[in-house]
């Protein structure tokens, strides 16, 4: 997502023990709190960030005694360049600006193509001017 907003990131993992985390989570309201078998399952699922990965990076892991370093942080978000977009994050163009007018004159040939074969009495097919299809009347006389 960074990439496709061209905006820097970091990541930031609170690295505290499963049991530690139990306990945070038996403080909270009863209506917020976890039960023991979901907090078991989601920290069995967890996949710690790991700095070797680029989407991962930069990261700034931190036991519960650890203070925030701001100025790294600060530096890594707002004093670097954007992340460079890649093929896998620009969304092409969904259709051209004048889509609909092109399909409009397309649709119009098409269209006067079979009503014109059509009161000419063509007998078996014929081409829709610049468009390079061939239509069977046959199929026309079925489905008009």
């Amino acid at each position: 997502m960074t990439k496709l907003y061209k905006t820097p990131q970091c990541t930031i993992h609170c690295d505290i023990p499963v049991e530690h985390a139990w306990l945070w989570n038996e403080k909270r309201l009863e209506c917020e709190q976890y039960s023991r078998e979901i907090f078991d399952a989601l920290v069995m699922r967890y996949e710690a960030p790991d700095n070797k990965n680029r989407w991962d990076t930069p990261l700034f892991a931190l036991s519960a005694e650890d203070e925030l370093n701001f100025d790294e942080i600060y530096k890594s978000l707002y004093e670097v360049k954007a992340p460079k977009p890649n093929l896998s994050t620009q969304c092409p163009p969904l259709s051209s600006t004048n889509y609909l007018y092109d399909l409009d004159t397309v649709t119009q040939e098409v269209v006067n193509a079979i009503l014109s074969a059509k009161q000419l009495g063509i007998g078996n097919e014929f081409k829709i001017p610049n468009i390079n299809l061939t239509v069977q009347t046959h199929v026309l006389q079925h489905s008009l």
